[in-house]
């Protein structure tokens, strides 16, 4: 069975496959990634309302500060806090 087929009225239509791709030259072939490195979902209170807030981290890259924080905006009060880029935490909370 080459292709997918679909029943559209009373006779079946046949869809053929795409063409494979192939680099030209010198070019690598590419995989489709949308993602390189997903990171994590964290949830912290709002230190304003007492909310809690979903946020996305990116990954801590190994050249990071081993103590370092990053700035997010945040959804509920829309301030800006500082969040641990390791445990997620946030600034001046334990």
């Amino acid at each position: 069975m080459g292709g997918l087929s679909l029943i559209g009225g009373s006779a079946a239509t046949e869809i053929a496959p795409g063409p494979a791709t192939q680099s030209y030259g010198s070019d690598p072939a590419r995989k489709l990634c949308l993602f390189k490195r997903m990171g994590r979902h964290i949830i912290f209170k709002c230190p304003q309302l007492g909310t809690n807030v979903q946020h996305w981290l990116p990954e801590a890259s190994p050249e990071d500060e081993p103590n370092s924080y990053i700035s997010v905006v945040c959804l509920a009060c829309t301030r800006l806090h500082f969040i641990h880029k390791e445990t997620g935490k946030l600034l001046g909370k334990d």
